[in-house]
């Protein structure tokens, strides 16, 4: 019985991989006549053994929530130059609490004014791309991110997102992201 548990979790995380579906799979396994949970998730790689074990029930996998807003919408938003611009961001990190990754705060802004990013130290947004933070997810916000009037005219793109591969390298498959679209005229 173990190796047809075997061959048929690796179908299925396959499958799931594949179509992007995070799933935990509850898998059974019985030591010394008790039964014990075993739980297998996106990023759990299962190399067979001494199993004896089946399929209990497939769980859906609750992945972070992530929110940015401009002025409590998503957008897309126009504004005047003189109106006041607020950006929040909001992130419930679900079943990835506690998951070391990287934290992405950007900005582009067309008409010359090209890439920011928001460092948490110093609190202050840095010319060009870059990373945010690196560290575990934890509940944020909703947190004030920009809270400005007077910006220049024009079209900017703000983006909050994660990602689980803690490189300080943007991976889309390995996060996740929200954008807001702001235009100021």
């Amino acid at each position: 019985m173990g190796n047809k548990v075997a061959t048929e979790v690796r179908r299925l995380t396959s499958l799931f991989t594949r179509s992007s579906m995070l799933v935990v799979l509850i898998l059974t396994r019985w030591l010394g006549g008790k039964a014990f949970p075993v739980t297998i998730g996106p990023d759990t790689t299962y190399n067979g053994g001494p199993w004896d074990a089946f399929v209990t029930k497939i769980v859906p996998f609750q992945g972070p929530f992530i929110d940015i807003k401009g002025n409590g919408s998503d957008g897309p938003l126009t504004i005047s130059y003189l109106s006041n611009l607020k950006v929040d961001i909001t992130l419930n990190p679900g079943d990835w609490s506690g998951v070391d990754a990287d934290w992405w705060l950007v900005g582009y802004g067309y008409g010359g004014f090209g890439w920011y990013h928001f460092k948490i130290y110093p609190q202050s947004w840095i010319p060009g791309y870059g990373i945010t933070s690196q560290g575990p997810l934890y509940p944020l916000g909703p947190k004030d991110v920009i809270s400005s009037s007077g910006l220049p005219r024009g079209t900017y793109i703000f983006y909050f997102g994660v990602d689980t591969n803690r490189n300080a390298v943007w991976e889309p498959a390995q996060g996740i992201y929200d954008s807001v679209t702001v235009t100021i005229q």
